[in-house]
């Protein structure tokens, strides 16, 4: 397959974007959208003589955004026989990022925008920190819009990571207060959603920037979180926070006891209050503590 319009100029695709993404619910939606709208599937190849302007409108949706580590890379989705689909953001050739410029200049759409600017910044060059405010700004404007709330956390955590790295620190702390409330958000509506409460806050545990607020809504999904080893996680979480040993002897305590009072308040089966006391004393066993293990095995003997 071929172009099928080798005279649509950069105007078109700009338009043909915002379009895509003004209808789109999660970001997902949006890659598969902008392919389809071009007439390739999700894994379809561009042939050789795609234009440049078709080029870099597919490639730039077909990245993902990598958090690990303490980067935020638009990384290739398929790396076969040592091949990279889409080519590596440093082997784009400049062509394509020239495209990638001049629709950032013409797109409105923020998921849009954030994706653009965010290849542009990490092309480097004069234009890369201007590019890097631009995708932090539309990065947290397109985390309110998605209707998948997972889209918004990933959206405010690269906007964070993106602000850290230019040294950004408001704009960082900004995007870190918008996670928590994501996670506050979902303890007060649903706590049963462990993954909306939790993931905000690992996320944010884990930066420089993390607002003090965190720790009462770990103290929060400690309680509240209606799996045991939710609240396990919840209580693992405030041990990095903890500042002396005594800190972190005392919540060995609550999270062996997590388990031990799940089972002894369990209505379902033997087996799985055994389950329960199995980890109780896994946990015990982790933290190195005799006297921790001694409750856990008299627990699970009962």
């Amino acid at each position: 397959m071929t172009d099928p319009s080798p005279q649509r100029d950069i105007a078109w695709y700009a338009e043909l974007l915002d379009r895509t993404a003004a209808a789109a619910q999660s970001d997902f939606e949006l890659a598969l959208n902008v392919r389809l709208e071009l007439g390739f599937g999700l894994r379809a190849d561009l042939p050789d003589d795609t234009s440049n302007e078709l080029r870099a409108v597919v490639w730039v949706f077909s990245y993902v955004v990598d958090l690990t580590g303490k980067h935020a890379r638009l990384v290739s989705r398929d790396n076969l026989g040592g091949e990279f689909h889409p080519p590596q953001i440093r082997d784009v050739p400049e062509d394509v990022r020239s495209v990638w410029r001049q629709l950032l200049e013409m797109v409105e759409a923020p998921a849009v925008k954030a994706r653009l600017a965010h290849a542009v910044f990490q092309c480097g060059g004069s234009a890369g920190r201007d590019a890097a405010v631009i995708a932090i700004d539309s990065y947290i404007e397109s985390a309110a819009l998605w209707q998948h709330r997972s889209d918004g956390l990933d959206d405010l955590s690269a906007a964070s990571r993106i602000a850290r790295i230019i040294g950004e620190d408001t704009k960082a702390a900004q995007a870190l207060e918008l996670l928590l409330d994501i996670s506050e958000s979902a303890l007060d509506e649903n706590p049963s959603m462990a993954g909306l409460v939790l993931r905000p806050i690992a996320y944010a545990t884990d930066e420089p920037l993390c607002p003090g607020r965190v720790d009462a809504l770990l103290e929060r999904a400690a309680i509240e979180l209606p799996d045991a080893r939710d609240r396990d996680q919840a209580l693992e979480l405030m041990q990095t926070r903890c500042g002396d040993e005594e800190c972190r002897s005392a919540l060995w305590d609550r999270r062996v006891g997590v388990y031990i009072d799940a089972a002894d308040q369990s209505t379902d089966s033997a087996i799985m209050q055994m389950v329960l006391r199995r980890d109780a004393l896994r946990t015990a066993e982790t933290s190195g503590r005799r006297d921790l293990y001694k409750r856990a095995a008299a627990a699970l003997q009962s």
